[in-house]
């Protein structure tokens, strides 16, 4: 039920704004190429708080791409830790309301790879147990773009046997190629 309400608040947003003009889009070239790099933090259902770093491209006004690290903790201290990497894809449509300002909402889904360290202590004896798993995840985000900075605002939902919905916020550069 949660993926198809964010599926159609996404899908309503993308519609209430009106769209470039086809011959604007085509002549958009190979160079119009938006690329970023930021940090943030996530809240999530299944491991707590996180931080991430990701690397992404938008390719065009509809669609881009990217490369995401999630790391909760250290086993050492809290117990339990889990590293998610993650590669998707995005669509969406990007909004340029100024010349140094648009605002882009967005589709994403992709794949997402889990590695779990999970501690256990029996009288002063720890042992660490790993555990990986290769899933699917899907999310809706909003990204507000400023001439070389952007903010990001998502929501992730993790399928698979450690299934997780994450719910973040990124900053980051980006840059113009």
């Amino acid at each position: 039920m949660k993926p198809l309400l964010i599926t159609s608040i996404s899908l309503m947003t993308l519609l209430a704004f009106p769209a470039k003009s086809a011959e604007s889009w085509a002549s958009q070239t190979v160079s119009d190429v938006d690329v970023r790099v930021g940090g943030g933090v996530y809240q999530s259902s299944g491991a707590g708080s996180a931080y991430a770093f990701e690397i992404g491209a938008d390719f065009t006004d509809f669609f881009g791409f990217k490369l995401q690290y999630q790391d909760n903790g250290n086993p050492k201290t809290d117990g339990q830790a889990q590293s998610v990497a993650r590669f998707g894809v995005e669509l969406g449509y990007n909004y340029q309301a100024h010349e140094y300002f648009a605002i882009k909402p967005f589709l994403e889904t992709g794949s997402v790879y889990y590695s779990y360290h999970q501690q256990t202590c029996f009288e002063e004896k720890c042992e660490v147990e790993k555990v990986k798993e290769t899933a699917q995840y899907y999310g809706a985000g909003v990204r507000m773009v400023f001439k070389y900075a952007y903010i990001e605002m998502n929501y992730k939902s993790d399928r698979g046997e450690a299934a997780s919905n994450n719910t973040g916020v990124m900053i980051g550069v980006n840059y113009h190629l």
